[in-house]
């Protein structure tokens, strides 16, 4: 598993309890647990600007960084947060 991979993992853990689906749903949807898919927004899963901002407080928490404010619109969907992170940690 590449590093982007486990930190794709990581954000759907993070972001299952925040999306209104039946437990499980959303770890064993495809287009969720296997990056070669479309990458949906945030938005396309549910998760209004609350979410999101719980989503980046649970971000902050797990990874031990800061979120600034301008660097929230480059969270859209899994993929790019899984980037955001990769940079932000190993880059």
């Amino acid at each position: 598993m590449s590093r982007q991979d486990a930190l794709r993992s990581a954000l759907v853990d993070l972001v299952a309890p925040l999306v209104a689906m039946p437990d499980g749903a959303l770890e064993s949807d495809p287009s969720i647990s296997d990056p070669s898919f479309a990458d949906p927004s945030f938005a396309d899963l549910g998760l209004d600007e609350v979410a999101l901002d719980q989503l980046v407080l649970g971000i902050e928490d797990r990874f031990g960084i800061t979120v600034s404010a301008g660097d929230i619109g480059l969270l859209s969907t899994l993929g790019d947060t899984a980037a955001y992170l990769e940079g932000r940690l190993h880059g």
